[in-house]
């Protein structure tokens, strides 16, 4: 459907296509997307300082009485005549030429280096940083405003004042650089990458949750004619305009009802289905499927603006890349599952559905928590291959903290996580920490009532060279605490 909808020739009308949204992908759009992930702040600074330039030279050409005195002291102490002003105006803007070359030749090079190792995710994460925007504003205006003064230099006009504030921003420009350098290399380490991509994925959850409330989980409508709704495009779906499809489905009967197959995150090809149409009447269900279609966002590169799963899967790239034989590197996968365990634990807690207001006739289905488990299987496998004790240890642990908050259906996930872990225990060295994490998870899930898995857990652990019998460690220090408690008055008699 370009514009209001068509469907392919020779079908019976049970079919539209769409390209969705078609101004998302617009070259305005892109243009607008470049301003708000890096280039806003940095063209509004360089903006401001042209303007400053334009008020600095109208006020120094001005004839306001108190402007004279001003000039006078400046000329008197920093820049004597227009010479030695043009001087120091070819040394910054040549020093600011040079500095911006060498610090963005340095900054290409480090986010190569890191990306190569963690990731294309290092660049958006650049680019989404604040300081890094307002930084490479700074340079840029300084030296954009440096040019403009000195283009006013002559024998008969002397700009001290532009020159004064050209050698203030350099002063502070060349002492942030430092600052610069270190947030740079900061941003560059693990925990801080992780951190960030645990931010934006609560971001994204926020968002999403807005269109999940106004959304069913489960069909209501019953019978009737059906259309597909498939796509004429291919991208992905990064985002559902939900005022479009609450525009398009106003009024409706309780017989329509759309049922989303796509969420975003997923990549649509051509002719994919992205959602059913259900109404009573088949010319109804074919115009709510041409108008809804324009809901749909696609794009050439995945967001995170309605997709956390994003984020979960950046996680997973992040951490397999470093846990596989490849790397080695246990620290990152550690982290990572760590980061993973707390938004499982805050989504969890979190309220989905709607009390004070009736949900959009459309079915959306929510299934983030059980990606999030999926990512945490995955690392486990990633895991076993490179023979790492402590991350699978680590996977096994999660398990064993969150299976206590889980919903029925998560605790039949994470069962199912530990199982097929299991029949690949055999080729991990049962290290104490490993083996204290099957005891723990065992254990909970026995309290839990889940005592089949239990039971796999155990003998799965109990197979393996080295497992210890920690219920008889426990009861045999229990004991021994109850002795010495025992013996104690007696002790302190004969210390007496």
């Amino acid at each position: 459907m370009g514009k209001g909808g068509r469907s392919r020739p020779g079908e019976r009308h049970q079919v539209v296509l769409t390209r969705g949204d078609e101004r998302y992908g617009s070259w305005y759009r892109q243009g607008y997307h470049a301003l708000q992930a890096f280039l806003g702040v940095s063209v509004a600074l360089i903006v401001a300082f042209v303007l400053l330039g334009l008020v600095l030279y109208l006020l120094e050409r001005s004839a306001a009485g108190w402007m004279q005195p001003v000039r006078d002291a400046l000329s008197r102490h920093v820049f004597a005549d227009s010479e030695v002003t043009g001087s120091f105006l070819d040394t910054v803007a040549g020093g600011f030429l040079t500095m911006t070359s060498i610090v963005v030749t340095m900054l290409l090079l480090v986010l190569q280096q890191t990306a190569s190792n963690m990731g294309n995710l290092i660049f958006d994460q650049f680019m989404a940083r604040r300081r890094n925007k307002l930084y490479t504003g700074l340079i840029v205006g300084a030296l954009v405003l440096a040019l403009l003064v000195r283009s006013t230099v002559s024998a008969s006009f002397n700009p001290v004042l532009g020159a004064t504030f050209v050698l203030a921003v350099s002063v502070v420009s060349i002492i942030l650089l430092l600052a610069f350098l270190y947030t740079t290399i900061e941003q560059m380490r693990p925990e801080t990458i992780i951190n960030d991509i645990h931010g934006a994925t609560l971001q994204a959850r926020e968002r999403q949750l807005a269109f999940v409330r106004g959304t069913r989980r489960e069909p209501h409508a019953d019978g009737g004619a059906t259309v597909e709704l498939r796509s004429e495009a291919h991208g992905y779906l990064v985002a559902l305009d939900l005022d479009h499809l609450a525009r398009s489905l106003a009024g409706a009967t309780p017989d329509v009802e759309l049922v989303l197959v796509a969420a975003p995150g997923t990549y649509i090809s051509y002719y994919d289905l992205l959602a059913n149409v259900h109404a009573g009447d088949p010319a109804r269900a074919r115009d709510i499927a041409q108008d809804v279609g324009r809901a749909f966002r696609f794009a050439n590169k995945r967001e995170m603006q309605q997709d956390p799963a994003y984020g979960l899967e950046q996680l997973e790239m992040l951490a397999w890349t470093e846990i596989s034989s490849a790397k080695q590197n246990p620290e990152v996968g550690v982290r990572a599952i760590h980061s993973l365990r707390d938004l499982l634990s805050r989504w969890m807690l979190q309220e989905v559905e709607v009390v004070d207001q009736e949900p959009l006739p459309v079915v959306y289905a929510d299934d983030l928590l059980r990606g999030a488990l999926d990512v945490l299987e995955s690392m486990g496998v990633v895991a076993l291959e490179s023979q790492q004790h402590q991350i699978l240890a680590e996977v096994m642990r999660t398990v064993e903290i969150l299976f206590d908050r889980f919903s029925p259906d998560l605790r039949d996930r994470a069962e199912e996580l530990v199982l097929r872990l299991l029949p690949h225990l055999d080729s991990q060295v049962l290290s104490r920490e490993l083996d204290v994490a099957l005891f723990q998870v065992a254990a909970t899930m026995e309290r839990l009532g889940a005592a089949a898995t239990a039971e796999a857990v155990r003998d799965a652990r109990e197979e393996q060279a080295g497992a210890i019998d920690f219920s008889a460690t426990i009861s045999r220090a229990a004991q021994e605490v109850a002795a010495g408690a025992a013996r104690e008055p007696g002790l302190r008699g004969e210390r007496g």
